[in-house]
């Protein structure tokens, strides 16, 4: 094929000959230029300003520019015929007019530093002389400890710190106070010192001690004196605590619980001016500190085979940061492990249901859905496979948010579990490890083009050792997914992120994919909407199921309906069954007071006459004391972790009606094998919906199973929930592949098919 070389000007882009990719990582618009299949790009230019000059000869190229008022930014990155990479990095701050030429570490800080505004969050004073909110605060005012101490959570950024009416310490160029501490602990306070927090996000500490009822700003020889005189006496001070993980105090930690069946899970996370020097479990030692090292975090897991499992966060005052995996059988001790063996007690691999095994890649790839836009997708295959697995995620996520896990290790290396400064007053100063943002995001922009790569060398962060795509994977399944628009990598239509004009935008999305895994064209990004083959019987000899998690359940079920009701013959084959975890299908859960009904009837109308301004009764999120909730919200890019804007939360209400009404559902062939699961008091979604659609709809009909989980966890493909989840969805595939096979040979010989020739027997019941 002859190629033809073009100049890419970023001020009038050529586009028959350069593709535009738009993504919006952290929520930071930014468009990427690659040449299109028969062009080079050998010049890049924005207007008057040359960018780069006389590519090599078959050098790829790519441009990534991003234009805001605070920051913008230029990435190039080419790659030789020879394979010899180099990237180019520029910044236009605000107010200037040209770009300026800066060191990759620099344009990778300044790309963290944009992303910190992203966030929702509410602006605050905060007044010492008043008590707190502990829904914006982390406090410690335990009476074991001489100092109060308060640590702004994820949601709260103080700007100002007064004591009643006058200002001890008030922001400039975007500072922020993350922690106070005061002594005494109770009383009105005499000495005072502050962690703050620049726009670089470098952390200083101030110190004001009170004099004459006057706040005065002092140095840390003066305060430490004052401290003396106050009456405090250092040599009797310790922060260190022992976390007893079988009656943890309240006073001293903050923990979370949430279980689903036989597997619970409990996090601790120490509070503000504490550090943990010893984990035990009653008489049982688990760890105890060397050196200056210290733990602020413990992660403990039990299933009801007998097995425990532990993840422990330790960090040092020179930031080096590290986890330790434990282990404990029935009647043993709690034994140090590598974190290969931690996961497989998870996934269990040994376990005679597992079959195959999965390479461990997940290869992308994308189609151009019927808006015309980019939506990205996924494959995990195994040889000699037993069919298809597509799997849809749930609002606010993408595919390997909802189904891959986070890396642990890579995380806390690279980020640290930055919910709260873990300085002490009497800490001696060191050279303290600071974190790389050039690894943090390097990867993100330095690859060619997302068709074709391993999803993990493009997110760092994931992986796919002990997750739902693995245990999918060793079941026999190749896995496929997609982001939906709006969502992830994909594209939006509209420029907002999780977001859609119309909640059949995700079922279309959803649909035309399906064609594509059935066609096996999976690999062909030129794929684009055509009703004539997405409505249409593909002739594939692979099975083909349909899973949805949460909204995704949601999305699952109305694609089904929308393909029988457009080609209004129920024996044509869509998919071999449905699965829906946690399936969106009833959100009355949030509607349990009377002012809730009456908004949630007024909400169209709002959405209508403002649909793109943000719903003001969401409450937003902290994601603090729980390293899952930190992993997604703060170091996953592709996570949207702001409140929804109106028409966003008036779809997804209005999906719940329409997924179950009669005229819908009069579309769901009655003979689909489907199987639901959810938790009993799960908080998100709530098990009212699947418990109607079985009462109501699926009443009598042994093609339905339902399982009801004791526990309140709404994220089933979540790692943890493995143990819980998978042996279900392994007998249930194997129920229904035998009784297939039966059919099919039933079929052969000419026997006459009776009217329950899809019955799943051996449903499982609880």
């Amino acid at each position: 094929m002859e190629v033809v070389s073009v100049t890419l000007d970023l001020l009038d882009v050529d586009s028959a000959a350069i593709d535009v990719f738009k993504h919006k990582p952290h929520d930071i618009k930014i468009h990427s230029y690659t040449a299109k299949d028969g062009f080079a790009i050998d010049r890049v230019v924005e207007g008057d300003f040359v960018v780069l000059d006389s590519v090599p000869e078959g050098a790829f190229v790519k441009v990534a520019r991003s234009l805001s008022k605070l920051l913008s930014f230029l990435h190039t990155y080419v790659v030789e015929a020879n394979g010899k990479a180099t990237a180019t990095h520029f910044v236009k701050e605000e107010g200037e007019e040209e770009w300026k030429a800066v060191e990759e570490e620099e344009f990778y800080n300044r790309f963290n530093a944009l992303s910190f505004t992203k966030y929702d969050y509410v602006e605050k004073e905060f007044n010492i002389a008043k008590k707190v909110k502990e829904s914006e605060f982390y406090v410690n005012k335990s009476s074991k400890f001489p100092f109060a101490v308060y640590a702004a959570n994820s949601t709260c950024r103080v700007k100002k710190v007064v004591d009643k009416k006058a200002t001890i310490w008030e922001s400039k160029d975007g500072e922020l106070c993350t922690k106070a501490s005061f002594y005494p602990s109770s009383g009105k306070p005499r000495l005072l010192w502050l962690v703050i927090r620049d726009s670089d996000l470098d952390e200083a500490v101030l110190y004001f001690s009170k004099v004459k009822n006057v706040w005065a700003s002092v140095d840390k020889t003066t305060y430490l004196q004052d401290l003396k005189e106050a009456g405090f006496d250092s040599s009797g001070f310790d922060d260190k605590v022992v976390l007893d993980i079988s009656k943890p105090d309240k006073d001293l930690f903050y923990t979370t619980k949430d279980n689903v069946d036989i597997v619970t899970m409990n996090r601790y996370c120490v509070r503000p001016g504490f550090r943990i020097n010893k984990v035990v479990s009653g008489n049982e030692l688990i760890w105890e500190a060397s050196g200056d090292e210290f733990c602020i975090y413990f992660r403990f897991g039990a299933i009801e085979n007998g097995v425990s499992i532990g993840a422990l966060f330790i960090t040092s005052s020179k930031n080096e940061n590290k986890i330790l995996y434990y282990k404990k059988n029935l009647d043993s001790e709690w034994v140090i492990v590598g974190k290969n063996e931690y996961y497989a007690c998870l996934v269990n691999r040994n376990d005679k249901m597992y079959t195959h095994k999965g390479d461990g890649k997940i290869v992308m790839s994308s189609f151009r859905n019927k808006q015309g836009i980019k939506i990205v997708t996924y494959a995990s295959k195994v040889e000699n496979s037993r069919g298809n697995i597509i799997l849809v995620h749930g609002l606010r996520g993408h595919f390997t948010a909802d189904y891959c896990t986070f890396n642990m290790d890579w995380i806390y290396e690279h980020y640290g579990f930055d919910i709260f400064p873990h300085l002490s007053i009497f800490d001696e100063p060191v050279d303290a490890k600071k974190a790389s943002n050039a690894e943090r995001y390097k990867s993100y922009f330095e690859y060619k083009t997302l068709e074709g790569m391993n999803l993990f060398n493009v997110l760092c962060r994931s992986q796919y050792e002990g997750t739902f795509v693995e245990a999918l994977n060793n079941l026999g399944f190749s896995v496929y997914g997609l982001d939906l628009q709006s969502h992830g990598f994909s594209e939006s239509a509209f420029g907002y992120r999780c977001h859609v004009e119309d909640f059949k935008d995700y079922v279309h999305d959803v649909l035309q994919f399906v064609s594509i895994v059935k066609r096996g064209k999976f690999s062909d990004s030129s794929e684009k909407w055509d009703e004539d083959l997405i409505y249409g019987e593909a002739k594939v000899d692979a099975r083909t199921f349909l899973l949805g998690f949460s909204s995704g359940g949601n999305i699952v079920m109305q694609a089904v309906q929308e393909f029988y009701k457009k080609v209004g013959d129920t024996k044509a084959k869509f998919v071999d069954g449905l699965l829906g975890l946690s399936p969106m299908l009833s959100l009355d859960i949030h509607l349990d007071t009377f002012f809730k009904k009456v908004g949630r009837r007024l909400l169209w109308l709002i959405a209508y006459f403002s649909p793109k301004s943000v719903s003001p009764g969401q409450s937003i999120f902290d994601c603090g004391i729980a390293f899952e909730t930190f992993a997604d919200y703060k170091t996953d890019m592709l996570y949207y972790n702001k409140k929804h804007i109106f028409k966003t939360l008036a779809s997804v209400f209005d999906a719940c009606d329409n997924v179950i009404r009669d005229e819908n559902m009069k579309y769901y062939p009655k003979y689909l094998p489907t199987f639901l699961a959810h938790t009993k008091d799960d908080d998100q979604c709530g098990v009212k919906g699947p418990r109607d659609m079985i009462d109501k709809r699926f009443k009598g009909k042994r093609t339905a199973t339902f399982v009801e989980f004791t526990g309140s966890g709404h994220h089933l493909a979540e790692t943890h929930y493995i143990p819980v989840v998978i042996p279900y969805l392994s007998k249930w595939f194997n129920d229904n592949i035998k009784l297939e096979i039966a059919n099919e040979a039933s079929r052969e010989v000419e026997l006459e098919v009776s009217k329950n020739s899809f019955v799943i027997e051996g449903s499982l019941e609880l």
